[in-house]
């Protein structure tokens, strides 16, 4: 697919009475046309800043921000200014104007794009359709809940037809049913429409649920990225880990770890995880047919990430040292994720 955001080698630094933060460092990001990207860190991990350069609400201290071919940076003020139609986003307190009804709401970037006023009622009215809201159009945002106000957010930044959608902690004010139910309309904005979205935010859950690829962030750099099913199935760095961890639990309980280091027989403990097809082999029954060796299964979870089975096992490997290596040793060279748990 071709490339529609490239954030090539950028940094950002302000500066602010003689102190200076180093935002981003060297930030290499590539979105294709019709990814859900995630980009997931901690508070001041630089997230913020990024997502503000694709439209260049900030400016790259130095690198290219390449948005449609087009290197922002570079164009005039007019130029920038057709780009940016080109670019919608929604944020995490909606922004709505509540001196406005829900129809003004929406209109507005029409308005300001000077849309003729019959083309302007066809479209805030399919945008409330599309959004489930067609009832809401005279009401004044007051009047409306957390994620009835999103809903509204989205549909003001899909007004002008943009290819992009920015979107930044767009659930984070919202209860998890509700967030369940703005992530599904933006699948739908996704599928429907076409529209590549990029998202930031500190909820793995909401890279579980959308995301096709994630960019994992911390003090302003990127640590690691790639397809959601690589990272949450091999995940190398500890930050990286942490998040996985808040929604695929795979930590060994510690009354099993207590009951492991009494035993006198020597064990080796090891973390399976089994993607698509591969969660379908019978490997933990085959390993106990061939060798001797007596299996414990500790802990087990099943996750579902992009319409593919992610399972992730824990094992006690029990038996006669050079039995309990070889069997380990066989099943590294499986094809299939499995590393050894040092218990602490």
């Amino acid at each position: 697919m071709s490339t529609i955001i490239q954030i090539k080698n950028v940094s950002k630094v302000f500066k602010n009475k003689g102190n200076t933060v180093e935002a981003l460092k060297n930030v290499n990001i590539s979105v294709s046309k019709g990814d859900i990207f995630g980009v997931i860190g901690f508070s001041g991990a630089g997230k913020s800043t990024l997502i503000r350069l694709v439209n260049l609400l900030e400016k790259p201290t130095s690198g290219e921000v390449i948005v449609n071919g087009k290197n922002l940076a570079r164009l005039r003020a007019s130029e920038l200014r057709s780009s940016r139609k080109n670019i919608g986003m929604i944020f995490q307190q909606f922004n709505l104007l509540n001196s406005k009804t829900v129809y003004e709401n929406i209109a507005l970037p029409l308005i300001l794009n000077n849309t003729p006023k019959e083309e302007i009622n066809k479209r805030v009215y399919d945008l409330l359709e599309f959004v489930g809201l067609r009832d809401k159009a005279n009401t004044y945002p007051s009047k409306l809940s957390g994620g009835q106000k999103q809903r509204i957010g989205i549909a003001r930044a899909l007004a002008t037809s943009p290819s992009i959608l920015l979107c930044d902690e767009a659930t984070s004010a919202l209860d998890p049913k509700t967030t369940q139910s703005i992530l599904s309309l933006l699948k739908r904005v996704n599928r429907e429409l076409g529209i590549t979205i990029l998202i930031i935010t500190h909820e793995m859950n909401v890279i579980r649920d959308i995301c096709n690829k994630v960019a994992v962030m911390e003090n302003g750099e990127v640590i690691e990225q790639g397809e959601v099913l690589e990272v949450f199935g091999n995940p190398k760095k500890e930050t990286t880990k942490n998040f996985v961890q808040t929604v695929i639990n795979d930590k060994v309980p510690n009354s099993i770890i207590k009951s492991i280091k009494e035993d006198s027989n020597y064990h080796v403990v090891v973390r399976l995880r089994f993607i698509g097809e591969n969660s379908k082999r019978a490997l933990i029954s085959e390993v106990a047919k061939n060798f001797n060796v007596y299996i414990n299964i500790l802990f087990a979870t099943v996750t579902e990430l992009q319409e593919t089975t992610l399972a992730n096992i824990i094992i006690g490997l029990k038996g006669e040292l050079q039995d309990v290596n070889t069997a380990f040793e066989y099943i590294k060279n499986q094809n299939i994720h499995a590393e050894r748990v040092e218990l602490k």
